[in-house]
């Protein structure tokens, strides 16, 4: 594995900025179901460090592997809201298929009854 350097180059910049970016836009996507606010909170508390990291890393003594560490931190969490977030919409969906499945068992049992029924 190769070494990182300590300083940032244009290209470095470039690529964590367009990784905080679709970090942003993912976060944005399920803004509004966020189960806990302080969590959402959190995820764009560390995306702002991360951006503060990116645009002071030769002034300061951030390297690239600290905004990478950074980074990684921001995409765990936002992957954990979304696999929250798909389960939810997997347990709805399946919910409702059950639901319909009753239903329609209820209906049919219904059907057979009134069609035994002596007339």
């Amino acid at each position: 594995m190769e070494e990182m350097p300590n300083t940032l180059s244009d290209a470095q910049k470039n690529k964590f900025s367009k990784r905080a970016e679709k970090l942003e836009k993912r976060i944005e996507r399920f803004k509004n179901d966020a189960e806990n606010a302080t969590d959402l909170a959190r995820m764009e508390k560390h995306l702002e460090i991360c951006r503060i990291m990116i645009s002071t890393a030769n002034v300061s003594d951030y390297t690239p592997f600290d905004i990478e560490l950074q980074l990684l931190a921001v995409e765990l969490n936002v992957l954990r809201e979304e696999r929250r977030l798909n389960i939810a919409t997997i347990a709805a969906e399946i919910g409702y298929k059950v639901r319909f499945i009753l239903s329609t068992v209820r209906y049919r049992h219904e059907l057979d009854k009134s069609l035994q029924k002596p007339r």
